[in-house]
């Protein structure tokens, strides 16, 4: 739609998305994106499970370090 609209990715508009799936690699202008950890969140998925399992008043709550996998649709500043 941005390019019928001649709107020009990143010079005019930088776009980002928020899972890094294969979409975000293929589009027309490849997408910086922020990282869905896919496989370390469901090990730790699994370990609170358990963990709460056997202790229901365990807190599962965890954050992950946002990482971001860099691409050419987000215009760099100098």
């Amino acid at each position: 739609q941005c390019l019928a609209a001649g709107i020009r990715i990143p010079e005019d508009l930088s776009l980002i998305s928020v899972d890094n799936s294969e979409l975000a690699k293929l589009n027309a202008v490849p997408l910086t994106s922020v990282i869905h950890p896919l496989e370390t969140l469901g090990e730790k998925v699994a370990e609170n499970l358990l963990q709460f399992i056997e202790d229901r008043g365990y807190e599962a709550t965890f954050e992950f370090a946002p990482e971001i996998e860099e691409r050419v649709s987000v215009l760099t500043l100098h």
